[in-house]
């Protein structure tokens, strides 16, 4: 009688679902509703509350076009699961707009003051935006 029902792995106290497509989309393992007493709800809720997402609007001058900047940030993007896109634009600088974990936005930021070898940044500005979740990755227009 004693026995704790609850030692399931797979319990919404004790796991958090793996992130998939930018953790927008949450990946189903299929979880029967009734097993533990633990709900599907109840997990994607907590999967939902425990991303801190956060939007920012990126501008960076310089010497940052023709330089490879845009596939560097892409790459950046990708390796820090952010989603979003980066631009040229006609006055020579690089437009960005992210979205993703607030540390792992912080991360790419920090990656962007730095740029590739060939860039020189000297204008940086940031502007938090509202999380419009509309984007499954990271891609150059």
């Amino acid at each position: 009688m004693g026995k704790n029902l609850n030692t399931d792995p797979f319990c919404h106290r004790d796991f958090q679902l793996p992130v998939r497509d930018c953790h927008r989309n949450l990946f189903h393992l299929g979880f029967n509703s009734a097993r533990n007493g633990c709900s599907l709800w109840r997990i994607q809720r907590i999967q939902f509350l425990s991303f801190r997402v956060k939007s920012v609007y990126i501008l960076i001058g310089g010497r940052v076009q023709g330089v490879g900047f845009r596939y560097f940030v892409q790459h950046k993007a990708r390796e820090l699961n952010i989603c979003g896109w980066a631009r040229n634009t006609p006055d020579g600088k690089v437009e960005i707009e992210a979205e993703g974990e607030q540390n792992n936005l912080a991360t790419f930021i920090e990656w962007l003051k730095i740029g590739p070898a060939r860039a020189v940044v000297q204008t940086f500005s940031v502007s938090d935006i509202f999380p419009s979740r509309q984007f499954k990755n990271f891609t150059i227009r």
